[in-house]
């Protein structure tokens, strides 16, 4: 059958299952999924209502359909903002990367003295996991060091204290709504969706958009911290015998 050779097209990226509905143990199931003719494909996902596959039934078109369902369902992860190009590609767009995202949210992450390697993966992973519910979305998510960037705070006016700090950016209306809430997964999700509903005013960004300055990534690493070397009062004052040989 069709739906087998899709299965092993599709292998690693959708699990195909078969269920026998003339077997008396499945009818409940096949009830709960108004499975009526046969054969009947329908696409599950979590928390989601199943999706009646109603195409041709050949294996390319089952493909198809199956493999766009499945690449809504990839949450892209939040992304250390490094350059310009990196900027346009996940954001802004240009001539060389067209624009697909309708929504950026950068995250102005705390520097790495201040919250060491176990802090900023702690902000990573709630934008990741905003992510993730809005996974197929046409939304980027993005993040810096505080301070790295300072044209980019001031377009937001963010900037000097108040870190972590997020705003939500769209490179149609060249407007931003900032985060008012605490930097939390349920803060950053009520601004999404907030925005979506239009219950947020939205306002055009200060000045012209920055131009993203070249950084070296982050290393995953704690900051290192210098330790100065300590020195003793002699070492600065003299001893008190040093002393009674100049006078001598």
């Amino acid at each position: 059958p069709a739906w087998i050779s899709a299965a092993k097209e599709l292998k690693g990226e959708v699990n195909f299952g078969a269920v026998n509905c003339d077997d008396a143990s499945n009818r409940d199931l096949c009830s709960e999924y108004g499975v009526q003719g046969f054969p009947t494909l329908k696409y599950l996902e979590p928390n989601k209502e199943a999706a009646k596959y109603s195409g041709m039934r050949d294996a390319k078109t089952i493909i198809d359909f199956a493999r766009t369902k499945y690449k809504k369902t990839i949450a892209v992860p939040a992304a250390e903002m490094t350059s310009q190009d990196m900027f346009e590609e996940r954001c802004t767009g240009s001539e060389s990367h067209p624009r697909k995202y309708h929504m950026c949210l950068v995250g102005f992450l705390p520097d790495i003295l201040d919250t060491q390697a176990s802090g900023r993966n702690a902000y990573i992973e709630m934008m990741n996991n905003v992510s993730r519910t809005h996974a197929g979305a046409p939304y980027s998510f993005l993040w810096v060091s505080a301070g790295s960037q300072p044209e980019l705070e001031a377009n937001f006016n963010i900037g000097g204290f108040g870190y972590p700090a997020l705003a939500a950016y769209s490179p149609k209306k060249n407007a931003y709504a900032s985060l008012k809430g605490g930097f939390s997964i349920q803060e950053i999700d009520n601004l999404i969706k907030d925005l979506r509903k239009g219950k947020i005013a939205v306002g055009a960004i200060k000045g012209d958009l920055a131009k993203i300055k070249t950084v070296a990534a982050w290393d995953g690493k704690d900051a290192s911290v210098q330790v100065e070397e300590e020195f003793s009062l002699e070492d600065i004052m003299g001893s008190d015998e040093e002393e009674r040989k100049e006078e001598l």
